[in-house]
């Protein structure tokens, strides 16, 4: 049966009521040194505009593919039926690049087929300037420029053009938005600081920025943690004297630093330790030891059997904390040799920390406090958990 009262949209599709929801809730993006999360507690004139939350955008140190965005889902809303977006936003410096739009295409019967069209972000209608700044969507101007998987189009992979031509491309007109993004960063140098986006509307709908209700959940919610990070230690030179550095190397050149990874839920996170057990498989040693932490990579002394110069003056601003063991337990001939710490003993812990900007992950360097020794590339494998916050 065919149903005369249907309607054809551009592209020859029968044109079907809007669906429940066309725009979803924000969603934060990162990758390299960038770093997206929510902020609500802000001074003047940051609470000026927005809903109360802006998304906090910084990428930090710029090597090309160091990027920050807030993603706005889209329930296939064809590519004609987009014409109007305005944002605004506040950036800390003035910047080569400003805040930009990206729209996320894909052949609504092929999800193979999909392109990303990008706002050139250093455009000369994108305000860059430090301050508040703010666009209007113009779909007349050059500049926007596509990448991704398809064939076929009229219009050249990173060639600029304007939004209109892509609404009428052979190809591109039938397609459907899936997502449309705010991103910050993507340059080759330099650092870009905090930027703020507070204000977003789309087809003259206001997108609320705000954490959804998951992500209050997760904000609000410690998550449980644990890390294992293990060394072969060389002890190749003998017994280490008291104040002696613990590694994997004697070599000044090869020495390394304990690296632990996945230290917070996200970059630039915070956590908590509230235990760290330490594990020697050299039998019937009891030397007392701590692991001194930092946020970044240490800058003292890391060969082993050599004196123990961390946290040296000039890392006072990466140094987080020191996890101090008691005595090894020393059982016998044929037991390894362990210690642990807690809040209910000595250890100092627990210890509140902070990762870098960018990064996840804690660095560590390992130190006896007693004379021992230990045999050569035998293990000793440190355990941390606790709580990312």
């Amino acid at each position: 049966m065919v149903d005369k009262t249907a309607v054809e949209d551009k592209a020859g599709r029968a044109i079907h009521p809007l669906p429940d929801w066309v725009f979803g809730e924000p969603v934060l993006a990162q990758d390299g040194n960038g770093v997206a999360d929510w902020v609500s507690k802000q001074a003047s004139p940051l609470f000026q505009k927005g809903t109360g939350y802006l998304i906090r955008m910084n990428t930090g140190t710029q090597s090309g593919d160091d990027w920050a965005a807030g993603y706005i889902p889209v329930n296939r809303l064809p590519i004609y039926q987009f014409n109007e977006a305005m944002w605004s936003w506040y950036q800390t410096n003035a910047e080569a690049y400003g805040m930009n739009m990206v729209i996320w295409l894909q052949d609504p019967t092929d999800f193979d087929k999909r392109v990303e069209v990008t706002q050139a972000p250093s455009g000369s209608t994108l305000e860059t300037g430090a301050g508040w700044n703010a666009h209007e969507l113009d779909k007349t101007v050059t500049q926007f420029f596509y990448y991704g998987e398809v064939t076929g189009s009229n219009l050249t992979a990173g060639t600029q053009y304007t939004w209109e031509q892509f609404q009428s491309d052979l190809i591109f007109k039938s397609w459907d938005i899936y997502r449309i993004s705010l991103e910050w960063g993507w340059y080759s140098t330099g650092t870009f600081e905090n930027a703020y986006l507070a204000d977003l509307s789309l087809e003259r709908q206001n997108i609320v920025i705000q954490p959804s209700t998951r992500e209050l959940l997760l904000l609000d919610n410690a998550v449980p943690f644990e890390v294992r990070v293990s060394k072969a230690i060389d002890a190749s030179i003998g017994a280490y004297a008291a104040n002696d550095v613990v590694n994997d190397d004697d070599c000044s050149v090869t020495a390394t630093y304990w690296t632990l990874t996945n230290m917070a839920k996200e970059k630039g996170g915070e956590g908590i330790i509230d235990f760290a057990s330490i594990f020697s498989e050299t039998e019937n040693i009891s030397p007392r030891l701590k692991f001194i932490l930092f946020n970044a990579v240490p800058t003292g002394e890391l060969t082993d059997n050599s004196a123990n110069t961390n946290p040296i003056k000039g890392d006072r601003s990466k140094w987080v904390g020191t996890i101090s063991w008691s005595a090894l337990d020393a059982v016998s001939a044929n037991v390894a040799s362990v210690a642990l710490a807690s809040p209910s003993t000595v250890g100092g812990l627990s210890i509140k920390y902070k990762c870098a900007a960018g990064s996840t992950t804690l660095y560590a360097v390992l130190v006896t406090l007693d004379i021992f020794t230990q045999t050569a590339t035998d293990d000793i494998e440190i355990n941390l958990s606790g709580f990312h916050l």
